[in-house]
């Protein structure tokens, strides 16, 4: 950056004048500037009412195109507090009837109040054998979700109730522990029988486990857990055929699985044994091999005895890995020979067929498990009984009587024929049939849709609900109207340029935003592109369509435009529905719209998809990409990027004419100063020569 120094010879304040002489260049350039801010802001502007001509294009006009939009039914239930329903499109008009046999409910178990044998309260570190479990290691089985493999969780006294809990989690149940109330609470994760938990002692310490951690609520006839046990109580492990097989197929299969799993669980223990061994067999040679590299070395006279003690040191220490090592292949190797006696093994160590020993601890378990449903289904467990013990709730679905057919469902919401319906509470049976159930002339598996209460389901066309849709159309496309209408009509603002912050400084916050508000207001005043909108869609509402053979328009509807000379600022184009209660000018007339729809829902819907639709495609046509317009804008946006563009370069080409003239300016004035620098040298040198 140069630095300039003027007025030196002259004493002119050169500064000043050229200030002075680029003031009128400023001007210009300010008018510029000016230009600029204010094209931005219309382009704002313009921004602002694209957005929302493409809200009413993308929303309100394209939904209403489809008749799916018009909720032409609705549905009342007698007594919403046994069903609430919706209705589709699809739904039959007419009443029907309702019976809500049950609601579907998800399993659930309260436990029963824990209690530690010391009388202390129990929290998640709570041991079983705490509670009082003395039995030994066993196995619960839990089914936890829908179409679920049941798993196994093993417990002994050791298990805490967090380990439980946790693990009960994993099986696919929900499960937690109230502290303060001291009960473990269990349910299934959703609603139905087959969404039902079960939760089973797979033996009687099993049972007796879950007992002590007040799980255990009997065994109910209908519960998940009593299907359960029965289906194990038949099964006949015992009994074989001619060739000594397990006659039961069902059994026979159970068995083959249960050890088929247990030689798969052998040989996996085998093989990792051995895997194990190996690995440990390399580490002890390689301890081996570092203590011959260092024992030589004790009998080094070059070393200190110091650095002897650390090799004895570190001998030692491999010696005692060598030990460790020992141990643990020999632990190993117990695994196998354990396995042994389950599985055959070979020479080489691989595994073959199951021992007789498997065989007869297999058939063992699997007995167990037999001997443990029955005494459950007979009552042979008993369960704690008062306000301490556990309840279950089971599983159960919805079952309901539509018209008198039966239908059912794991949640309370059916889907029937065009209704939604959500039951929430049941109807009941009726008088008969209770008397009938108590003088035993009907059992509770012989009762049909005609021994319930019913409730009356009547559908018909929902007036308010396609009067609401139509009116919210209305609405929307009046705002959007009044919108355009205002910034197209808008006062002029000829007598308002941009405030210079000279300007600004003098005035306050509030009146700055004003005047640019009065500005930014006019931007759009008989903008070309907005006056074609606004004319558009003033054609699209004012379309005629013929409905069943008559032509239709929005004044058959009751839904017009007031007068001209009625009409308010920028609401000539504001359409108003006859008997609209919230219009005060049309509030008093009769309600034609509401007439129409109650005598012809399908002919109102059929005439304001067809507008809709009609209205949309022009719009789609004038959002596709053009020369001028990019695709989705309803204005020419590529003319205005470029015309912005125009202006920034114009405004940047001044401002360097702007330097180049300053720059001249500058050195004119520099030139005169070196002129009067030398004259005046000149003079002096003369006046030098008259005094010598």
């Amino acid at each position: 950056m140069s630095i300039r120094l003027t007025g030196m010879a002259s004493g002119l304040d050169t500064e000043s004048m050229i200030t002075d002489l680029m003031s009128a260049y400023n001007g210009t350039k300010q008018k510029k500037v000016n230009d600029m801010t204010k094209y931005s802001w219309k382009m704002d502007a313009w921004s602002s009412m694209n957005t929302k001509i493409k809200n009413f294009y993308s929303k309100a006009l394209s939904n209403l195109r489809f008749s799916s939009s018009y909720s032409t039914k609705k549905t009342t239930a007698s007594d919403p507090s046994k069903a609430t329903v919706t209705a589709s499109s699809k739904a039959v008009l007419g009443t029907q009837t309702l019976a809500v046999k049950q609601q579907a409910q998800a399993g659930y178990l309260t436990g029963g109040v824990l209690k530690k044998t010391d009388g202390t309260k129990a929290d998640g570190n709570t041991t079983l054998e705490q509670l009082g479990y003395t039995g030994g290691s066993t196995s619960i089985t839990v089914k936890g979700s829908e179409g679920g493999q049941p798993k196994q969780i093993k417990i002994d006294g050791n298990t805490k109730i967090s380990d439980l809990v946790y693990d009960l989690g994993e099986a696919g149940v929900n499960a937690n522990f109230d502290v303060t109330n001291q009960r473990i609470f269990v349910s299934a994760k959703n609603s139905g029988a087959d969404a039902d938990f079960q939760l089973m002692g797979d033996s009687q310490n099993a049972v007796n486990a879950l007992s002590k951690l007040g799980l255990f609520a009997g065994v109910s006839t209908g519960s998940a857990e009593y299907a359960e046990y029965q289906k194990w109580a038949n099964y006949d492990f015992n009994t074989t055929d001619g060739e000594g097989k397990i006659a039961d197929e069902a059994a026979r299969s159970i068995y083959e699985k249960e050890l088929a799993s247990r030689v798969s669980s052998y040989k996996e223990t085998i093989v990792n044994a051995k895997d194990a061994m190996d690995d440990l067999a390399n580490k002890k040679a390689e301890a081996q091999a570092k203590i011959d590299e260092l024992t030589p070395q004790l009998d080094d006279d070059s070393l200190t005895e110091e650095q002897k003690a650390k090799i004895q040191e570190d001998i030692d220490k491999y010696n005692e890995s060598i030990t460790k090592y020992d141990e643990d292949i020999a632990a190993n190797q117990a695994k196998i020979d354990e396995a042994g006696n389950y599985v055959s093994i070979d020479s080489e160590g691989n595994v073959g067929e199951a021992t007789a020993a498997l065989e007869a601890d297999t058939l063992s378990f699997l007995n167990e498990k037999v001997n443990t449903a029955r005494t459950a289904i007979n009552g042979g467990f008993s369960a704690a009984t008062g306000s301490d013990a556990p309840v279950r709730i089971t599983g159960q679905n919805a079952q309901i009587y539509l018209n008198g057919a039966f239908f059912e469902s794991s949640s309370n919401t059916f889907d029937i024929n065009g209704l939604n319906i959500n039951c929430t509470g049941i109807t009941g049976l009726n008088d008969q049939a209770r008397a009938a159930l108590a003088d035993g002339t009907k059992t509770a598996d012989q009762l049909t849709a005609e021994d319930y209460n019913s409730i009356t389901l009547t559908t018909g066309t929902d007036t308010d609900g396609i009067y609401k849709t139509i009116k919210n159309f209305i609405t929307e496309y009046n705002d959007l109207i009044k919108e355009m209408e205002s910034k197209y009509n808008a006062d002029k603002a000829t007598d308002y340029d941009i405030l210079t912050d000279e300007q600004k400084s003098s005035v306050s916050e509030k009146e700055i935003e004003a005047w640019d508000k009065k500005i930014k207001d006019s931007l759009l005043r008989r903008d070309e592109s907005l006056g074609s909108m606004i004319e558009t869609l003033k054609r699209g509402m004012q379309g005629a369509y013929e409905i069943n053979g008559k032509q239709y328009s929005l004044a058959s509807f009751g839904i017009e435009t007031m007068s001209y000379f009625l009409s308010g600022a920028n609401e000539k184009g504001v359409y108003h529905i006859d008997g609209d209660p919230d219009d005060t000018e049309t509030s008093g007339n009769a309600d034609k719209l509401k007439a129409m729809i109650a005598s012809d829902p399908d002919g109102v819907q059929e005439f304001f998809t067809k507008l809709t639709n009609s209205m949309y495609n022009t719009l789609s046509k004038k959002a596709s990409t053009s020369l001028n317009s990019s695709y989705g804008n309803f204005y020419d946006d590529k003319v205005m990027n470029t015309q912005y563009t125009k202006y920034k370069t114009a405004l940047s080409d001044y401002e360097k004419k702007l330097a180049d003239i300053e720059d001249k300016y500058y050195k004119q004035f520099s030139a005169m100063e070196t002129a009067l620098t030398k004259l005046q040298n000149s003079s002096s040198a003369i006046t030098g020569l008259f005094n010598y």
